[in-house]
């Protein structure tokens, strides 16, 4: 089997900031072969964040496995154009081979994929246990139509197969991280997912199609056998948890900072993680700091308690202002991210997300415009409203677009603005926030306790020809975007009067 992570040019999706932004391993294709080899099964990974889909690698691939072939593509959103590209590239050569498309986008839209006539299965939410019935059942050339998990087509009638339960974590192998040790130079190994899943349902979050609102995490052991080998074979001394929601589960947490620190972990490395401002105490900042986790990144994303009712959050704005404060009183440093553009928002309430984060004193702040991604509450309501804009094969559903200034559309704007008010918003608070002194000054010497593994630039970057050119693409490119957001605002302003 070969398995494809499909990728825009990275350069596409973030600008010049692609050179700043940490590059980890691909998790989701990564988490399917290592179950696949750990059962057995022969597969390739090809990551096109490094080594893009071209006749070659297709060829290279065919002449190595033994037939019927299987081509599995896993796509979020963001690239399922780019999957579909692939996907007839793939039927034009190899008509008779199999493709299979996972992910997010495929298990909401399956009705879209399946409109690409080079797909032949669709695999839902998760897909270890789905992928190796697959497998076995094409290899032994069986048939596959009574497999939980999938959808088909069957004489032009689309069949949903009943949905497989989740996999027990347990079952999971250490992720593979042998399978990018080529590209070690280019990625960055400093990111573990240690869980799936998150019990609240906020409306923008699209994760919940795949896991529901389950929570599991993997065993203790399994995570400090993958930090053991990221840290003394990588020799990553910063690492990122990836976990939606790392505290959850409080006594896994507990059980696995008390582990960090028996082990001597966190002598070698410090740790960021992700957490809600509801579960913040004490206790927990404790048990934290005495695993050397330096820094903390909360889903603030509205600092008007109408709106986090809205986004069935869960949680109060007071809640996130008492975790950061507390959080800043134990010595962590703190990231927020903002989502601006929600339904019903008023300019206003965008104003108070900016002062907040000023009151707070962040280390580090992103304000997002809102992103309806399929399988959300919020992409029914853009739906409805009339105001879903997706753009050409979905690309303008890029929640840092604005900032880094790679769409000039986006995917959502709700009734109460207009679009250039909003893009003018969310560029200049970036801009302001993130331009002032100080701030400047923490991103070159001290970048990843600050950006929660979002912004870094490399280490001793000052001595690399190529380190001064990125940078000077960096400011080139900043600059243009702050006269294009002059131009738009100019325009905004002069159209109220």
């Amino acid at each position: 089997m070969l398995l494809i992570n499909p990728q825009r040019n990275r350069r596409q999706q973030l600008g010049a900031f692609a050179s700043y932004v940490p590059l980890n391993v691909p998790f989701g294709v990564g988490w399917l072969a290592g179950y696949l080899l750990h059962k057995g099964k022969s597969l390739v990974v090809v990551d096109e964040e490094i080594t893009p889909i071209t006749d070659d690698i297709l060829e290279e691939y065919v002449r190595n496995a033994t037939p019927p072939y299987i081509f599995g593509i896993s796509c979020l959103t963001a690239n399922i154009g780019r999957g579909y590209e692939i996907a007839q590239r793939i039927k034009e050569k190899y008509p008779y081979s199999t493709v299979i498309f996972g992910g997010i986008h495929p298990t909401v839209m399956p009705e879209e994929v399946f409109s690409n006539q080079a797909v032949d299965i669709v695999v839902r939410n998760e897909g270890e246990l789905t992928l190796l019935e697959l497998y076995e059942t094409i290899k032994k050339g069986k048939d596959y139509s009574g497999l939980l998990g999938i959808s088909y087509m069957d004489n032009g009638e689309l069949v949903h197969n009943d949905a497989r339960p989740l996999i027990d974590m347990r079952e999971l192998p250490i992720f593979p991280y042998f399978l990018f040790e080529k590209y070690h130079s280019q990625y960055n190994f400093g990111f573990l997912s240690s869980s799936r899943g998150c019990p609240y349902e906020c409306i923008f979050c699209s994760q919940r199609s795949i896991t529901g609102k389950s929570f599991r995490f993997l065993p203790t052991d399994k995570t400090i056998e993958t930090l053991d080998l990221i840290i003394n074979k990588y020799k990553q001394r910063s690492i990122v948890f990836s976990d939606d929601n790392f505290i959850v589960n409080r006594k896994r947490v507990i059980e696995l900072c008390d582990k960090i620190h028996k082990n001597r972990l966190n002598e070698k490395t410090s740790f960021m993680c992700q957490l809600r401002g509801d579960a913040v105490n004490e206790e927990m900042l404790d048990y934290l700091k005495k695993a050397n986790f330096r820094s903390i990144s909360f889903g603030i994303e509205t600092a008007s308690e109408r709106l986090m009712v809205l986004l069935k959050k869960s949680e109060k704005v007071q809640d996130n202002i008492n975790g950061i404060k507390m959080a800043k009183k134990h010595g962590f440093k703190v990231a927020g991210t903002f989502i601006l553009g929600l339904p019903t928002e008023t300019k206003e309430e965008r104003q108070q997300a900016y002062n907040l984060a000023k009151e707070l004193d962040l280390d580090y702040v992103r304000f997002n415009n809102a992103v309806p991604y399929p399988g959300t509450e919020l992409y029914e309501i853009a739906k409805r409203e009339g105001r879903l804009n997706t753009g050409k094969m979905w690309r303008n559903l890029n929640a840092c677009g604005t900032l880094v200034g790679v769409i000039n559309e986006l995917p959502y704007v709700p009734t109460t603005c207009s679009e250039r008010e909003l893009m003018t918003d969310v560029f200049w608070y970036n801009i302001f926030y993130t331009l002032r002194p100080k701030r400047v000054l923490r991103l070159f010497y001290d970048s990843t306790s600050d950006t929660a593994g979002w912004l870094a630039f490399r280490e001793k970057w000052y001595y690399r020809k190529e380190g001064w050119k990125n940078l000077l693409a960096l400011i080139s490119e900043v600059i243009a975007n702050i006269l294009r957001m002059g131009i738009y605002y100019l325009q905004y302003k002069f159209s109220l009067r």
